[in-house]
Order: C-alpha cells, then structure tokens, then sequence
C-alpha cells in the first residue's frame, strides 16, 4: 500500500469516529470544494482483492451487525 493510500485510510478511520455534525459539515465542506485533477479512484491489487472478499463475505452471509462488533470491541478493550 502506499503512502497515500495509507493517509486516505487513516483519515477514513478518524472520520468515521466522529459525532459532532459541524465539524463533520465543515470537513464535507472541504472536500466538496476540492478540486480534484482525476475523478477516477485507482485501486491497487491488494484493495481490489479486499473488495472481492467483502464480496465474497456478503454473498457468504458472512456478516456481523454493526452494533454487535461494538459489542464485542468494547469487551475486547475492557479485557486489555
């Protein structure tokens, strides 16, 4: 993976933590207006095999509901 790809994961991973609606418009807000060189995401081989197994979990009903995984993260933090 690279650097990029890794910073872009970092980021997503931040913002899915965050509740505060403004400062989420706020971060909307700065990607809305960003004006992108290449509209076109380019995957790399391991990003596309991720999303081939998520494919694959899917259709496998290999799935969990998002509560229940915070259940079972807060357990497993509460264990640590």
């Amino acid at each position: 993976m690279t650097k990029i790809d890794t910073l872009r994961n970092e980021i997503i991973e931040k913002v899915l933590c965050i509740s505060n609606k403004e400062y989420l418009n706020a971060i909307n807000h700065l990607v809305e207006n960003k004006e992108y060189n290449d509209n076109v995401v380019k995957l790399s081989k391991e990003q596309k095999l991720l999303l081939d197994l998520s494919d694959q979990d899917i259709k496998n009903n290999r799935v969990i509901k998002h509560d229940d995984l915070m259940k079972k993260k807060q357990a497993w933090l509460k264990g640590k």
